[in-house]
């Protein structure tokens, strides 16, 4: 289980431009571990380039982060403190899946608590699962894996509407030690948020980002 101790993340002033073309101009994020916050936007708005940026993937012109009162360069820094989980599968599909939890140091047994469907397929080879058998894993694989903050990119995509609950519900139980930063489009999950960014494009280059509490929305 993640420490208990309370982090502030801050990424300001990230400006992205592949030549001529802008991505990301003025965008900003601002977080705090024990909480869940939404990252909203259409398609091609830079939510991704966004948080590709802040873990060192991607060469900006100009960034600044810091966690308390660290300033982090470099995606080894970011590594340390922060877990980045995309959109495509990481576990090797040739690989059983006792295997695979063996290698990340991961309680199979204790998934299969969670998940008892899975206590068919200790010697099953990740690739001949369902997709969203796979990611099911992968997120529990990665909310598990302790750290201060956790990006998780629209990694739920492939999941059903049943599924979506758990994964929101594992979010609000484990953000009591980390911080959990989710891009998603989907309702369940942005349900669980304590907060919302909404990232907009309005003028080509330019993102604005809107903040809203949904601590102020509850009854």
């Amino acid at each position: 289980m993640c420490s208990t101790d309370r982090h502030t993340l801050l990424a300001d002033s990230i400006r992205l431009a592949f030549g001529t073309f802008n991505v990301l101009n003025g965008a900003w994020l601002r977080s705090e571990t024990g909480k869940v916050t939404g990252v909203l936007g259409r398609n091609g708005s830079g939510k991704s380039c966004m948080f590709k940026a802040i873990m060192g993937g991607l060469r900006t012109q100009e960034l600044f982060v810091r966690i308390d009162d660290e300033i982090l360069t470099g995606s080894m820094e970011m590594g340390k403190h922060v877990k980045y989980m995309a959109q495509m599968s990481f576990l090797p599909p040739k690989m059983t899946m006792k295997e695979i939890f063996d290698c990340f140091e991961a309680d199979y047994d204790a998934f299969c608590n969670d998940f008892p469907k899975f206590l068919i397929y200790p010697d099953t080879p990740a690739g001949e699962l369902s997709g969203g058998e796979i990611r099911i894993a992968e997120i529990w694989l990665c909310l598990c894996s302790p750290s201060p903050f956790c990006i998780l990119d629209e990694i739920e995509a492939a999941l059903d509407d049943a599924n979506i609950g758990y994964y929101a519900d594992y979010l609000r139980e484990y953000s009591r030690g980390t911080q959990f930063i989710v891009v998603t489009h989907r309702k369940g999950t942005m349900e669980r948020c304590n907060s919302l960014f909404g990232v907009a494009m309005e003028e080509q280059g330019v993102s604005k980002m809107v903040s809203v509490s949904l601590q102020d929305y509850k009854e």
